[in-house]
C-alpha cells in the first residue's frame, strides 16, 4: 500500500531541498530520473512555458501539484509530476531567464526588490509525497508515472481561446462566435456580420463547430489577420495569436469592424467566383475549408493587395489552368513544399510566382 502525505511547502524550501541535499538529508529532491523526460538542467520546456509558469506563481494562479516518490532504494525524493516546473523556479531564482513582473515589465530574481523576492519566496506550493512500500510491486512507479503522462488530454487552441473569452468581454472571440455559430452564443449580434455568415454557408459550406473548437480557433485566425493586416496571423495556434486580441473590455470602432468584413466578404466573393471544390480548397471540416489551400486567397486578401485586376487573374487561373492536371500537381507541389503543411508566407509567395506565369 503505497502511503501519502500531502503537505505545501515554500519556494524557498523546494528550492533548496532541490540544490542543496545536505540542508534536507531526508527530504532532499533530484529532479531527474530514470523514468522522467529530459535531463536534470533542461527538461523539455521552452522559456516561454517557463516564464508562464513563475507568473502564474506570482499573480498566486492555480499551478497544480508537485508530487515526489520514494521507494526504499531511494536516497532522495524522485520528481513523479512537476519536474519542469521545479527546473523553472530553480533557473528563475538563479538568473537564467526573465519574467514579466507587474503585467509589464520584465525582470530576473535579481532585478527584483527585496520585498519582491521575499513575496517569491514565500509562496505556497501544494506537494504531495508517496513512499513506495517493500510490499507494493516493482512497476508501481512506472504506472503512477506513465497513468499521469498518458490520462490528461491538453487543451486544444481553440478550447484555449474558448477559456480566454468565457467573460464574453473579448470582441473578436465574440465575432468569431457569431461567425461560426451553432452552439455559440455570441454577445455580438451585427447585421453586416449576419449577411457574411449567411453568404458563407451559401457558398462555401454550412459553418459549425467542431468538437475541440477548432472552427473558433480557425475563424479567430481570419478576424486578426484580417484587423492586422498581417498573414503571419492566419493561424488557429493560440500562441500566435492570444496577444492580439483586445483585452480592454471595449467594443470594436466602425473602422475595425468594416476592415475585417470588407475582407471577409471580399473573400467569399472570390471563392463564389470560382465555386468551391474539395479537390480545389480542400474537404471543409464543419464548414471551414483546408488552410493551406485557402492561403494563397486570403494572404492576398487580409494584405490589402487583391486589386479588381489580380482578383480577375486569380479567378481564372483557379477557374481554367489548374484544371490541368498537371498544373494542379505542380500547385500542389509548391503549397507542400518543405516537407510540411504549414502555411508559410514564403510557400505562398511561390504559389503567387506561379499564378503569374499564366495569362
Amino acid at each position: 500500500m503505497v502511503r501519502v502525505q500531502t503537505d505545501t511547502q515554500s519556494v524557498t524550501n523546494i528550492y533548496t531541498k532541490i540544490v542543496d541535499h545536505n540542508s534536507y538529508p531526508h527530504e532532499a529532491i533530484t529532479i531527474t530520473s530514470e523514468f522522467q523526460r529530459g535531463d536534470a538542467e533542461t527538461g523539455v520546456w521552452k522559456l516561454a512555458a517557463k516564464q508562464e509558469y513563475i507568473g502564474a506563481l506570482i499573480q498566486h494562479y492555480p499551478t497544480g501539484i508537485l508530487t515526489y516518490v520514494k521507494d526504499r532504494e531511494s536516497v532522495t525524493w524522485k520528481v513523479l509530476d512537476g519536474g519542469n516546473r521545479l527546473r523553472a523556479i530553480r533557473d528563475f531564482i538563479e538568473d537564467k531567464f526573465n519574467t514579466t513582473i507587474d503585467g509589464a515589465t520584465s525582470k530576473k530574481f535579481s532585478e527584483l526588490t527585496t520585498r519582491q523576492q521575499e513575496q517569491f519566496n514565500t509562496i505556497l506550493i501544494p506537494c504531495q509525497w508517496l513512499n513506495i512500500e517493500s510490499t507494493d510491486p516493482p512497476r508501481t512507479i512506472a504506472e503512477m508515472f506513465c497513468g499521469l503522462n498518458t490520462s490528461a488530454v491538453r487543451l486544444s487552441d481553440g478550447e484555449l481561446f474558448k477559456a480566454t473569452g468565457w467573460k464574453s468581454n473579448i470582441w473578436e472571440i465574440e465575432m468569431a462566435k457569431k461567425l461560426v455559430g451553432g452552439d455559440w452564443k455570441s454577445k455580438m449580434n451585427n447585421e453586416r456580420l449576419n449577411s457574411i455568415r449567411a453568404a458563407w454557408s451559401t457558398n462555401i459550406g454550412e459553418l459549425s463547430e467542431l468538437k475541440r473548437c477548432n472552427n473558433l480557433a480557425m475563424a479567430i485566425g481570419y478576424i486578426i489577420s484580417a484587423k492586422t493586416g498581417n498573414f503571419i496571423h492566419f493561424d488557429t495556434k493560440y500562441d500566435v495569436n492570444k496577444r492580439n486580441l483586445d483585452q480592454r473590455e471595449t467594443t470594436p470602432s466602425a473602422a475595425e469592424q468594416n476592415t475585417i468584413y470588407k475582407k471577409l466578404e471580399m473573400f467569399i466573393n472570390f471563392v463564389s467566383d470560382v465555386k468551391y471544390s474539395n479537390v480545389l480548397f480542400g474537404r471543409l471540416c464543419g464548414g471551414m475549408p483546408g488552410k493551406q489551400r485557402i492561403a494563397p486567397i486570403w494572404k492576398r486578401i487580409c494584405e490589402g493587395t487583391l486589386t479588381p485586376a489580380l482578383h480577375k487573374k486569380m479567378v481564372r487561373f483557379y477557374k481554367t489552368h489548374i484544371v490541368d492536371d498537371d498544373v494542379f500537381a505542380e500547385y500542389k507541389r509548391i503549397l507542400a513544399s518543405g516537407g510540411d503543411n504549414h502555411t508559410t508566407a514564403s510557400k505562398i509567395s511561390a504559389v503567387h510566382d506561379y499564378i503569374d506565369t499564366f495569362d
